[in-house]
């Protein structure tokens, strides 16, 4: 049986059974570290014991734990207080749902399937339960999510169309973001949390998906971006570096020369074809 079907089907959804699984954010903004998202996420301890630090909160989890994180939440899995453990991460976003199984953030099982509106409504309510606490809440609480995680069940079982596999579609993600962000600095901590997955997690699998690192292509759409603007416009060479990521002209033409062998300016003045965008 696949990991994923059989964690859920003969772990989690019974699990359910028993609110007292089901832990949330306190709804108190708190200065601390970790990961925050702008969608749903949901975390299950399947095998083990587990450090999880919730809104600066430090937690040791058992397994059979659930805990519903909605967008927003700061929280980190903290592998390096805990054993061994296994952890079934879930996470909604718009269209589509990214589910996997990690071992201390190395992956084991993974996959993508598309989702619905419907979905992330039923999470809403099972949060808003939580916070209320209005009579037999818990058992309202476990109601609604096991609804969620039978329609994700079923989604699985019925082998619905995936958008890709699990690891092109963070790849594709990676480097649309990068492509949308060249005038940005960005960093790997603000990529890595767009995905979903700690920055080493994601440097190994990017490498090992495209053959160089996720710097080396944002150099890669950088050069390509500015060769663009040189032959297609007259835009100042100051203001290119500007639109690539550079903030000064010294820097971006340091940059250029380097990849091309010649200036910024010598390119433009050469009589090589217009490269399209």
């Amino acid at each position: 049986m696949n990991p994923l079907l059989e964690v859920m089907i003969k772990q989690l959804v019974p699990a359910l059974q028993e609110a007292e699984t089901v832990m949330y954010p306190k709804g108190q903004e708190t200065n601390c570290g970790g990961e925050r998202h702008s969608y749903w996420e949901l975390c299950f301890l399947s095998q083990g014991e587990s450090v999880f630090y919730l809104e600066g909160e430090r937690f040791e989890l058992k397994p059979n734990t659930l805990i519903l994180l909605p967008p927003g939440t700061p929280h980190r899995e903290a592998w390096e207080e805990s054993g061994f453990y296994r952890i079934l991460w879930l996470g909604l976003q718009q269209d589509y749902f990214t589910a996997f199984i990690s071992e201390r953030y190395q992956i084991k099982e993974g996959t993508r399937m598309l989702g619905d509106a419907v979905q992330l409504s039923l999470l809403e309510r099972a949060l808003s339960e939580l916070k209320e606490k209005d009579f037999c809440y818990r058992e309202v609480v476990s109601s609604y999510l096991t609804l969620f995680f039978v329609t994700v069940l079923r989604n699985l079982k019925m082998d619905s169309p995936l958008i890709h596999s699990w690891q092109e579609q963070v790849v594709e993600d990676v480097q649309q973001y990068l492509a949308t962000n060249l005038a940005a600095q960005v960093t790997l901590a603000e990529i890595s949390n767009q995905v979903g997955l700690s920055p080493n997690y994601l440097c190994a699998l990017f490498r090992e998906q495209t053959g160089k690192t996720i710097f080396e292509h944002l150099g890669y759409l950088r050069l390509k971006k500015a060769q663009f603007l040189l032959r297609n416009t007259q835009l100042p060479i100051y203001s290119i570096a500007e639109q690539v990521g550079y903030s000064s002209q010294f820097a971006f033409s340091k940059f250029f020369r380097k990849a091309m062998g010649i200036s910024p300016t010598s390119y433009r003045e050469s009589k090589e074809e217009v490269i399209d965008d």
